[in-house]
């Protein structure tokens, strides 16, 4: 569309420029848009849903095409590519920052298993047990509902 736009309707002196700051706004819409990912960080105190690696990546990204805008000594290349080596810098600096107190680790989950303890009123509760301590979580799942059913849980479900 913006093709047909500029080669039919944009007279053959402007067009160049005007796609050239059409892509101006694009580079500048990719290189702000880690810009949320930044105040949820900040926010956060972690960096979890900001990886290291894309920051860098773009960075030197920016770099290199600002180079080649400067080479060229063309505007459109180098400028956005400014602003992105500047928001990449920003990202980095904040990555380090919060890198300590960073990366959330998610508890390692083993082998699970789910007991199902059904009320004779009608009501069923579920208790999700680690494979490790099944015995022992199943003794504590007869000893509270002892008082409440009639029936102990190993007569009523078993493992």
């Amino acid at each position: 569309m913006i093709f047909s736009v500029t080669y039919f309707a944009i007279p053959d002196s402007l067009r160049v420029q005007i796609l050239g700051w059409i892509c101006v706004s694009t580079a500048v819409s990719v290189f702000a848009s880690p810009l949320s990912i930044i105040a949820h960080v900040i926010r956060t105190k972690s960096v979890e849903f900001m990886p290291f690696n894309l920051s860098f990546t773009l960075t030197i990204s920016a770099i290199t095409w600002f180079g080649y805008g400067l080479y060229l000594r063309d505007i459109c290349i180098a400028l956005p590519n400014i602003l992105g080596f500047t928001l990449g810098l920003v990202q980095m600096i904040i990555y380090a920052i919060y890198r300590k107190s960073g990366m959330k680790k998610e508890k390692e989950v083993g082998e699970m298993k789910i007991i199902v303890v059904v009320n004779p009123s009608g009501g069923a509760e579920v208790y999700p047990i680690e494979e490790d301590d099944a015995n022992s979580d199943i003794d504590d799942v007869n000893q509270q509902t002892k008082g409440e059913n009639e029936k102990s849980v190993d007569d009523d479900c078993k493992v």
